[in-house]
């Protein structure tokens, strides 16, 4: 009791205390001199907006993000305090000890002492002891993790849903710590305490709560690299205010750590943030929170960076935001959401962008008096809560400009409805900067830019901002552009060379305008003449000779800085003088004769050129003279070779005079040739014939040693003739039926070809097929098929093919040396069996074929029976028996029929031939047995009989004496 009367004692102190800092802060009465470093504070704040270099200050997130990051890199190279956690080594915590002011630095030292245990399966928790430990991995669990509550959880770089125990641990209150790095899932409400490692942990409450165990217990403390996004979650104490319990904040943000809420709800806290590090509140409700005296819902303290944006801070007990450092920033943003938001400003900064409270906008002539704490001030309090408001840039200027010319880039400087006088502007063009510009008295601007580049160019006009309005910037685009230009020449007529050509053309530009007093620069086949264009834009260039051949003309004009450059290129050519060249007829000759080549040479206006060289072609031969005096050429040729022969003259030209020729022909004959060709008698494949004949010229004379080509058929041969004009050739023959032989002589340079031609047949060799005698025989017998093939010469054909044909069934053997032939022939058919033999032949011989016949029978049978001894009425009888081939070969299984006084029975020979049938008889006197085999597709049918006498039983009636009685 007397422990609670002094932590009573030591809260109201404290409440005291607080109270009296938030008098000092916001006494009104402060000498000028602190409202002039107040001012200097607030000017820092918005030169560092100035220099965030955002697009757009609308999105104020990305501001405060750059302000807590570089307030994270300080905090982490002086932080020397971290939990540590490791895979395998679960966190030490021990007993939460006395609160001191500085409930932050407690909390980061808050560590869990616990005996070691791990669980595998998390489907299976066997019952632990209070600050046990269990660790989970991504590798040994499920994906949805019972939090044991009586035990330190430690769940390491995985995604997880949550959700407490049932029995035996429901409704336990001892702290559920989770040591974390990953992302949760929470499937039910839950309840404990929150333990994070470094690095990102994200959990998605999917709407249910997390409730701390009592308001002395913080949920989660967020130290320097680490990081936690809560997502969908209400925190809610479900608790009233109790002067026994200390003043705990729901969570702790120490410098260096960072906290995003996303559409949370935090309510009914003794504290909802107290915050050194970086806040984002986005769509969230903190409400109904800062439940003891000066207990501000969010506490700012440091270089804490806090940044809100549609969120309510609403139905706090006392303030809603509390700021209580002059390193600390604030950015509201509550754009389309009202709603009251109740702040005290002790010495650090707040920007308010579109910030809305009670329904009313707030703007630097508001004063929302806060009625929460000792005493009224004002809310904005003007020296360190700044309204800054949007702002905005239009651009006006020519969208396409000729180069090297000036255009003008204006616009405006508005803030909705109001303009903007006397702000300071930045023009960029392709982010270069070409001047600053300030507004007039109703916010309109101006520069001039000389254009200087032609292609598509960028502006941009940036306004950094003031005490008032947010920064904002405007971008655009134009074109600079040169005019096009075309120039001409006129075409030029080809001319003979050595003369001065004529070159003429314009320069116009692409609306055919003409351009005078411009260079133009104008080469001919390598030299170059500089120009100027006349007032209709033309020009003239007649000082050039004329070379021979191509001779190309370039007009170049190189632009301008407002006209681009356009060329033009001709090509003509320089002639040289035509020249006509005549050839006298030669008559038609023989071979050995000489003939005359002669001509004149003249231009063609008819002027005889002398001294000039001609060449002479003949029978590829060349020969050169020079015209005379008068032009005249004069050759004279024997002739070595017949057929027709052409004559050309050329002249080649030279530097003066094209060249020309003229040709004509005339025959020269070679004497004719006769070849004979001796008769050749048919005969027949394979045979040895000569193919001859006598090749002469027309006038009788035999021609030796003179090639001679012979076709047989398709088979050329080469042969040459003797002394006497006589060939000879031995051929065998290989073609049946006509076979055509030509024989020719082709000719040469003196005589001329000739030819003939013959045929004879060739035939195959006849060949006689024998084939020997078969005897008749029985069914399934061997029998042999042989016999003998010869040529018509009586020659033994060997290794021949012969088809043998029995009852339709072809069967092929092949002749051997001797030309005979076998085959083994198995009996099957019944009857005369017809044998053919044929021999089909080939390319040499022709077919033969031959036949004979025998005849095919069953096997003769004999079937034997026992004699059967006489016997008395209805005693058993055996019938037995042996059938046989008539070659002694038992038969068995063969079905054999007893017939027995006209009743037939049925039996089968055994292995061995036998039959045997028991039969019990019942008639009288003689039984005739015949018995029957009747044959099938190889054997005949036999029988046989005999006969039993049957008696009745002949009986002994006996009777005995009797005695006299």
């Amino acid at each position: 009791m007397h422990k609670n009367r002094i932590v009573c004692i030591f809260i109201m102190l404290l409440v005291l205390l607080i109270g009296l800092s938030c008098a000092v802060a916001t006494d009104t009465s402060k000498d000028i001199s602190e409202l002039e470093v107040k001012k200097q504070d607030i000017d820092t704040n918005i030169n560092a907006l100035k220099e965030s270099n955002v697009d757009k200050i609308v999105n104020q997130k990305e501001i405060i993000g750059k302000m807590q990051n570089t307030q994270i890199d300080k905090i982490k190279a002086k932080e020397t305090t971290k939990n540590t956690i490791t895979k395998k080594e679960p966190t030490i915590s021990s007993t939460e000890k006395s609160t001191t002011d500085d409930d932050t630095q407690e909390a980061s030292n808050h560590d869990a002492k616990s005996n070691k245990k791990s669980n595998t399966d998390s489907s299976t928790l066997v019952p632990l002891e209070d600050h046990e430990e269990v660790s989970y991995d991504k590798n040994t669990v499920s994906n949805e993790v019972n939090i044991n509550p009586k035990v330190t959880n430690n769940i390491k770089d995985s995604t997880f849903n949550l959700k407490n125990i049932e029995e035996p641990y429901k409704n336990v209150s001892s702290l559920n710590q989770i040591n974390t790095n990953g992302t949760f899932n929470l499937t039910s409400d839950t309840s404990g305490q929150l333990t994070l490692s470094d690095g990102n942990t994200t959990i998605y409450g999917n709407n249910h709560k997390i409730i701390p165990n009592n308001p002395n217990q913080y949920f989660v403390t967020i130290n320097a690299g680490q990081k936690l996004t809560l997502k969908n979650i209400v925190i809610d104490s479900n608790s009233e205010f109790s002067s026994d319990w200390l003043y705990r904040p729901a969570i702790i943000v120490n410098a260096g750590g960072e906290l995003i809420l996303d559409n949370c709800t935090i309510s009914k806290t003794i504290q909802a943030i107290k915050s050194e590090g970086n806040v984002t509140i986005l769509n969230s409700n903190i409400n109904n929170n800062g439940r003891i005296a000066h207990g501000a819902t969010i506490e700012i303290k440091g270089n804490s960076n806090v940044y809100i944006e549609k969120s309510r801070l609403s139905n706090n007990q006392y303030c809603g935001i509390n700021v209580a450092s002059n390193q600390a920033k604030v950015l509201l943003n509550q754009t389309e959401l009202s709603g009251s938001i109740e702040m005290h400003v002790y010495l650090g900064n707040i920007s308010l962008y579109n910030v809305t409270y009670d329904g009313t906008q707030i703007t630097d002539e508001n004063k929302v008096s806060n009625n929460g704490i000792q005493d009224t001030q004002d809310k904005t309090n003007k020296k360190n809560i700044i309204i800054l408001e949007d702002s905005m840039i239009s651009i006006d200027h020519a969208q396409k400009i000729l180069n090297s010319t000036t255009m003008t880039i204006n616009g405006r400087l508005t803030s909705g409805n109001t303009y903007l006088p006397n702000q300071t502007l930045k023009v960029y063009v392709d982010d270069v900067l070409i001047g600053e510009v300030t507004t007039n008295d109703n916010g309109y601007y101006t520069i001039s830019y000389t254009a200087e580049e032609v292609g598509n160019h960028n502006i941009k006009v940036t306004y950094d901002g003031n005490y008032k309005y947010l920064p904002s910037e405007a971008k655009s685009s134009f074109e600079v552009y040169k005019i096009d230009t075309n120039i001409i020449i006129n075409n030029i007529n080809d001319e003979l060379f050595d003369k001065l050509a004529n070159i003429t053309g314009t320069l116009t530009n692409a609306n055919d305008e003409v351009i005078s007093n411009a260079k133009v620069i104008v080469t001919i086949n390598g030299n170059q003449k500089i120009l100027i264009t006349n007032s209709t834009g033309g020009f003239t260039y007649t000082g050039a000779k004329v070379l021979l051949g191509d001779n190309t003309v370039t007009a170049l004009f190189e632009g301008t800085r407002t006209y681009n450059p356009s060329e033009d290129t001709k090509t003509f050519t320089g002639k040289k003088h035509d020249t006509q060249i005549t050839l006298n007829p030669i008559e038609n000759t023989h071979i050995d004769d000489s003939i005359e080549i002669s001509g004149i040479l003249t231009d063609v206006n008819g002027t005889v050129l002398t001294n000039k060289n001609i060449i002479i072609t003949i029978d590829n031969q060349q020969h050169t003279i020079t015209t005379d005096d008068n032009g005249k050429y004069r050759i004279t040729h024997t002739i070595t070779s017949s057929g027709e022969k052409t004559v050309l003259v050329t002249y080649d030209g030279d530097t003066a005079y094209n060249p020309s020729s003229n040709q004509t022909s005339f025959n020269v004959r070679k004497i004719n040739t006769t070849i004979s060709l001796d008769n050749i008698s048919d005969t027949t494949i394979d045979s040895t014939i000569w193919i001859s004949g006598i090749l002469k010229d027309e006038f009788g004379n035999i021609l030796p040693n003179t090639q001679v080509s012979i076709l047989i058929n398709t088979h050329n041969i080469t042969t040459t003739t003797d002394v006497n004009g006589k060939y000879n050739y031995s051929y065998t023959t290989t073609t049946l039926g006509e076979n055509r032989i030509m024989v020719g002589y082709i000719g040469n340079d003196k005589y001329s070809s000739s030819y003939n031609e013959t045929s004879f047949n060739v035939h195959r060799i006849n060949t006689n097929l024998s084939i020997d005698t078969i005897d008749d025989t029985t069914i399934g017998s061997d029998i042999t098929i042989s016999g003998i093939l010869k040529d018509e010469f009586g020659n033994l054909l060997a290794n021949k093919e012969i088809i043998i044909t029995i009852d339709g069934q072809e069967y092929t053997v092949i002749t051997d040396n001797d030309g005979k032939y076998n085959y083994i022939y198995t009996t099957s058919t019944l009857g005369e069996n017809i044998v053919n033999v044929n021999y089909p032949g080939d390319n040499k011989y022709s077919p033969s074929s031959n036949q004979t016949s025998f005849n095919v029978r069953r096997i003769n049978t004999n079937l034997s029976i026992d004699t059967i001894d006489d016997t008395t009425i209805e005693s058993d009888i055996t019938i037995s028996g042996i059938l046989k081939d008539e070659f002694g070969n038992l038969l068995a299984n063969k079905e054999i029929i007893i017939t027995i006084n006209g009743q037939e029975y049925t039996t089968t020979t055994d292995n061995d031939g036998k039959y045997n049938y028991t039969y019990m008889v019942n008639t009288l006197d003689q039984n005739t047995v015949i018995v029957n085999y009747p044959g099938d597709n190889k054997y005949s049918s036999s029988s046989n009989q005999t006969s039993v006498n049957v008696r009745i039983i002949i009986t002994n009636l006996s009777i005995d004496i009797i005695d006299d009685t």
